[in-house]
C-alpha cells in the first residue's frame, strides 16, 4: 500500500485516537518518520524523546531552548500581522497595487509603504494538485497544500518567508494548519513549521532547503526531536510515497 507523506499529518492525529499509551504513541511516530529515510540517511539522524511538561521542552513558540531570540521575534511578528488580515484587507502597513487572475487563482499584489518589501496572497482554487513520489523539493511540497490561501512576503533583497494557511469567513485563520517556511537567497532557509494557536506540530531548522540540526515532533504529550548531524534533503523525503 502507498501512501504520500503528506497523509502523515492525518496519521498523527489518529494515533492520539487509538493509542492508549503517550510513549508508545511517541514510539510510532518516529517509526512512522523513520520509514521516511533510507538507511544510510538515518546514519546521520539520532531519534529522542522529550516530556513536553519539562519547561525546556514544551512546545510554544516563545521556547527560546528550541528557537532562538531572533526567531522568538519572527515568529511572534509573523503570526500578529496576519490576526486581522481578511480577504478584503491588507497586511499591515501595505497598499494593493494590483489584482490579477490567472488559470488557478487570483492573486493580490501588495506593496509595503515604509520598505520596499512587497507580498503576494494567492487563493488557489479548492482541490489540490496531486504530488507524486518522483517529484522533487520545495516548491512541489507547497503545490500539495493547493486549496489554501498562500502568502509569499519579500524584502527588497528577496528574502522573506511563505506561508500556508485556512481561511473562513473571509478571515485569514492563522490558528489552523498553518505552514511557515523562512525564505533566504530564494531557498527554504531558517525556520519551516507546521503549528497552530502558539504550539506547533513540527519545526524544522534548515539550511538551502535542507533539515541540519534540531528538527522537533509534536507527539501529543511527548516532544520526538530528530537530531539531523549532516544537511538531509527535507522536502524531497517529504513529498515521497512510503511503501508498507
Amino acid at each position: 500500500m502507498r501512501k504520500h507523506y503528506l497523509a502523515l499529518i492525518l496519521v498523527f492525529f489518529q494515533l492520539s485516537a487509538y493509542c492508549g499509551s503517550q510513549n508508545r504513541e511517541a514510539e510510532q511516530i518516529i517509526d512512522i518518520e523513520k520509514a521516511l529515510f533510507e538507511p544510510d540517511s538515518l546514519t546521520n539522524m539520532t531519534f529522542v524523546e522529550h516530556n513536553i511538561r519539562s519547561l525546556r521542552f514544551t512546545n510554544v513558540i516563545s521556547n527560546t531552548y528550541l528557537f532562538s531570540l531572533e526567531e522568538v521575534r519572527s515568529l511572534r511578528e509573523i503570526l500578529a500581522k496576519y490576526e486581522n488580515v481578511t480577504t478584503n484587507s491588507p497586511p499591515p502597513g501595505s497598499v494593493l497595487k494590483s489584482l490579477e487572475r490567472t488559470n488557478a487563482c487570483w492573486i493580490a499584489h501588495y506593496i509595503y509603504t515604509n520598505s520596499r518589501a512587497h507580498e503576494d496572497i494567492m487563493c488557489p482554487k479548492s482541490s489540490t494538485k496531486t504530488v507524486h513520489g518522483s517529484d522533487r523539493g520545495y516548491t512541489c511540497f507547497i503545490r500539495g497544500f493547493g486549496s489554501d490561501p498562500i502568502a509569499k512576503y519579500r524584502t527588497e533583497s528577496g528574502d522573506g518567508y511563505d506561508i500556508v494557511f485556512g481561511a473562513g469567513n473571509g478571515r485569514l485563520d492563522v490558528t489552523s494548519d498553518l505552514i511557515l517556511t523562512q525564505i533566504r537567497g530564494g531557498v527554504p532557509n531558517g525556520l519551516f513549521m507546521m503549528f497552530r494557536d502558539g504550539h506547533f506540530d513540527e519545526a524544522v531548522h534548515l539550511v538551502n532547503g535542507k533539515a541540519i540540526g534540531k528538527w522537533f515532533i509534536d507527539a501529543r504529550g511527548s516532544l520526538c526531536e530528530i537530531k539531523v548531524k549532516s544537511p538531509v534533503d527535507f522536502f524531497w523525503y517529504m513529498t515521497q510515497e512510503i511503501k508498507e
